[in-house]
């Protein structure tokens, strides 16, 4: 069924010209601007873990260590590449 519709719809797109060129980043060509290896993840697949098994022995001290890591871990993801504005020098 998914199939049958995307045919369906592929048949009114316009096909994507091949030749435009791509557009030029400042960097060197070959440079990818990709951000390093975080251990964030991990942290936060065992806060779910600790979670989880709290949930599944029903302990609620854990239940609420693994949701306060959970909550920690979620923060350390969104805030790993914040930088803080820089302040006026007086």
């Amino acid at each position: 069924m998914c199939g049958g519709y995307f045919w369906f719809v592929s048949r009114r797109i316009d096909r994507a010209p091949r030749t435009v060129p791509m557009p030029r980043s400042a960097t060197a060509p070959g440079d990818r601007l990709l951000q390093p290896g975080s251990y964030w993840p991990f942290g936060l697949a065992l806060a779910a873990l600790a979670a989880g098994l709290g949930l599944v022995y029903w302990q609620l001290w854990l239940i609420g260590a693994g949701m306060l890591a959970v909550l920690a871990a979620t923060g350390g993801l969104l805030f790993e590449y914040y930088s803080a504005p820089a302040t006026a020098a007086e």
